[in-house]
């Protein structure tokens, strides 16, 4: 999600851009307050429970080969 978002809002992640053919095992988030979850596909929902800004860090775990991580910093107003 780019910009500010709002308190309360349900925010959607999503990994785009991944390697073709390579299986994915699960990927982690961690939203940079704490709160994890574990996925079996590239996205997944989540609402911040205070404003602040956040990193926000998933972990694409393949079924085999290196894990790989991005980030993305979220403002919550």
């Amino acid at each position: 999600p780019a910009g500010a978002q709002a308190l309360g809002t349900v925010l959607t992640f999503s990994l785009t851009g991944l390697p073709a053919g390579v299986p994915i095992n699960r990927v982690e988030w961690d939203f940079g307050n704490g709160a994890t979850r574990t996925s079996q596909g590239t996205s997944t929902t989540y609402e911040f429970p205070a404003r602040g800004t956040w990193t926000v860090r998933a972990t694409l775990v393949p079924e085999y080969g290196p894990s790989r991580s991005v980030t993305v910093v979220v403002s919550v107003t």
